[in-house]
């Protein structure tokens, strides 16, 4: 039997037990280096929760310049964070810049950082938390993470925010540049303000500023309060311009200015919208023509629409995304369809992004991010396969079964050997290209011949090594049917991937020089004119010879004694093949060095 002082002692415990699970650490996160570096909670063995946190984190830029205000919110209360801002790219967990406290938090001096990481100070239940947060002597993109803890047991890690990007400078140091410009009534206008460096210009294609033969064009000069901005593209109804801005030179979940030509009855219209995820989905998120653009004018004519307008250098996107216009950014430019209903249609290869990240507060014109490196290895793969590989795969098995008989490389005869191995390094190298253009195209995009007839060059390799693995018996009755379709099969593969080599020179994105389609040319020729000699060859042969070619095409088994003219054969085969392997270190030199 359990005493009255037993008793009570029981319940104390019990009760205490019962509270441990719901308290988070009641003066916030402790400020060792472990804790700052990790931003893990010591709640015993108590893991972080899977799968997305309930809670959003933003940032919007405030004043004076520099200054941030960050915005912890969620779906459910919250007892317990630790936050910090760290360097968008890489791991790096050094912390950045200062916060400054409010009424229910404390700072912590993280890293040897006064003020670098923010904890709560009491175990207050809240919906929602809003502090100051300034850049110091940090610059360039940077990101805000937290903790989040809703009790004891449970807590959320690297709840994070959209990359901001900051500069040092603060707004009344800044270059000025008059607002004086007066709207441009034309294209031709505006491309004469280009030339005359009036204002900052970029556009696409890369260099079309110059050549005044823009898709789309941004142009832009600032006072250091606010800055006037035009969009002008080529095309009239249901079209819109477009420019992002972005931490890197690729579009995500970035903040877009929209001038949309949205009907024949409806003049051009400014909004604003954000890009979602890889940047090939894009939501309006303003009413046309918001506030904060303002003195808004736009005209249609001479095939071209134009907006011009005045923006504040705080660009609002929305209540979670704001734009600092005074700090760098790349430019992203970008023109396309637009529907009744506002939606933005991809862009496909109307679309520029800058080399690096743009003061648009100087009103030089910013250079183009040069051709990807992705596209290039496309095409390196691709002349590898087509004007290296291929031609000499196909005449191995056209004119060389009767040469080297009797003997034998990995247990084939010496032909097939060649034929088979060079074949399948072509199909290697176009499926490599095909899976490099699509990553940097973000999937299959048709908006040019060159595109579709390379698409269809690589399906015709997938049936050529699928039906080759596949080929009937020798004896098989379907034997010759297989022979002569997959002969037809290859040749034509080899014609359409020569075409789209050729139609490459007109693609935008690259500036393939004039003499690319001449050496692509010559290439073709040397392939046609070593085929005639070798058909001549074959020509002269004796028919009664096994090595006769004049047999139908896979009778390799019937080769008993090479055939005449064997070693002429070799020689020409010889010179094809160093033929062959310059024309591809050419033409891949040609492709390194092009630009946008």
């Amino acid at each position: 039997m359990v005493s009255g002082s037993g008793r009570a002692l029981c319940l104390l415990v019990a009760v205490t037990a019962l509270a441990v699970p719901g308290r988070a650490l009641p003066e916030g996160a402790p400020g060792d280096g472990a804790v700052c570096s990790s931003l893990r909670p010591r709640h015993g063995s108590h893991k972080p929760q899977p799968g997305p946190a309930p809670f959003r984190l933003a940032a919007r830029a405030a004043e004076p310049a520099g200054q941030w205000r960050v915005t912890l919110s969620g779906e459910q209360p919250f007892r317990g964070v630790l936050l910090q801002a760290r360097a968008a790219a890489g791991d790096d967990p050094t912390p950045l810049g200062r916060f400054t406290a409010s009424s229910d938090t404390h700072l912590i001096d993280c890293s040897g950082q006064p003020q670098s990481a923010l904890t709560h100070s009491t175990p207050t239940s809240r919906d929602s938390l809003e502090v100051t947060w300034s850049a110091a002597n940090s610059s360039g993109p940077v990101r805000f993470v937290a903790t989040v803890v809703a009790d004891y047991r449970t807590w959320w890690e690297n709840v994070h925010s959209e990359p901001i990007t900051v500069v040092t400078a603060t707004r009344n140091t800044l270059r000025a540049a008059p607002l004086q410009e007066s709207v441009a009534s034309s294209a031709e206008e505006v491309y004469a303000g280009c030339s005359a460096a009036e204002y900052g210009c970029f556009g696409a294609p890369a260099g079309c500023e110059a050549t005044k033969q823009c898709d789309v064009l941004f142009t832009y000069v600032t006072d250091g309060a606010e800055f006037k901005m035009r969009l002008m593209a080529a095309g009239q109804d249901d079209t819109y311009a477009a420019v992002g801005f972005s931490t890197d030179n690729k579009m995500s979940s970035d903040g877009v200015i929209v001038c949309a030509a949205n009907g024949a009855d409806n003049p051009p219209k400014v909004y604003y919208a954000r890009n979602v995820d890889t940047g090939r989905d894009c939501e309006i998120t303003s009413e046309a023509n918001p506030e904060s653009a303002s003195a808004v004018q736009t005209w249609e004519k001479d095939g071209y629409f134009m907006c011009s307008f005045t923006q504040e250098a705080d660009l609002i996107i929305s209540d979670q995304m704001t734009i600092d216009l005074m700090a760098e950014h790349f430019l992203l430019v970008a023109t396309g369809p637009i529907d009744a209903s506002l939606k933005l249609r991809y862009h496909h290869s109307k679309r520029e992004a800058s080399a690096a990240a743009v003061n648009l507060t100087d009103a030089s014109s910013p250079g183009a991010a040069g051709v990807p490196a992705l596209i290039k290895a496309h095409g390196a793969f691709m002349l590898i396969a087509w004007i290296g590989t291929s031609g000499i795969g196909i005449i191995s098995a056209q004119f060389f079964r009767g040469v080297w008989v009797g003997k034998k490389v990995l247990g084939t005869d010496v032909w097939f050997t060649i034929h088979r191995a060079l074949m399948v390094m072509t199909a290697l190298c176009t499926w490599i290209g095909f899976a490099l253009i699509s990553a940097q195209l973000g999937g299959l995009d048709f908006d040019h011949s060159h595109n579709i007839v390379g698409f269809v060059v690589f399906l015709l390799t997938i049936v050529q090594v699928f039906g080759a693995a596949l080929r009937p018996h020798p004896d098989h009755r379907l034997r010759p049917l297989f022979a002569w379709g997959h002969r037809i099969g290859g040749v034509s593969a080899y014609l359409l991937a020569v075409t789209a080599l050729l139609l490459a020179q007109k693609l935008a994105k690259i500036m393939l020089p004039d003499y690319w389609f001449w050496v692509v040319v010559a290439a073709v020729i040397v392939h046609l004119v070593i085929s005639v000699l070798l058909l001549i060859t074959d020509r002269c042969s004796s028919p009664d010879l096994p090595g006769s070619p004049q047999v139908a095409p896979d009778t390799d088994a019937l080769v008993k004694t090479e055939a005449p003219g064997s070693p002429l054969r070799r020689a020409m085969l010889g010179f094809y093949v160093f033929s062959s392997a310059g024309f591809v270190i050419a033409l891949v030199t040609i492709l390194i060095v092009s630009t946008a």
